[in-house]
C-alpha cells in the first residue's frame, strides 16, 4: 500500500502544478484572476483519488508496470546465468 500512497501523492501534485500553471498561463494572458492559492497542498481526497476504484485502477496500474520491469529483465538474467 505504500507504493499506491506514494502514486496517489504524485499524481496529486501533477494535478495541482497543471492547475497553477493553467492559473499562471490565464493570468498572463490578461485574465483577472488572483495568483494560485499558497495553502497547503491538497490531499487526494481532494481530487476523488481516495475512491475505491481509483484505488483499485491503479494499483492494477502500478502491478501492471511492476510485472512488465520484470518481464524486460528476465531474459537478461537467464542469459546471465547460462553463460556461467
Amino acid at each position: 500500500m505504500t507504493r499506491l500512497v506514494t502514486m496517489t501523492r504524485l499524481v496529486t501534485l501533477q494535478v495541482l502544478k497543471r492547475i497553477n500553471s493553467e492559473i499562471e498561463a490565464r493570468r498572463k494572458a490578461g485574465e483577472n484572476l488572483p495568483p494560485p492559492p499558497k495553502t497547503a497542498i491538497a490531499g487526494p481526497e481532494y481530487f476523488g483519488l481516495n475512491q475505491p476504484e481509483v484505488h483499485r485502477q491503479t494499483l492494477s496500474l502500478s502491478l501492471s508496470c511492476e510485472k512488465e520491469r520484470e518481464e524486460k529483465t528476465a531474459p537478461i538474467e537467464v542469459s546471465l546465468m547460462r553463460s556461467q
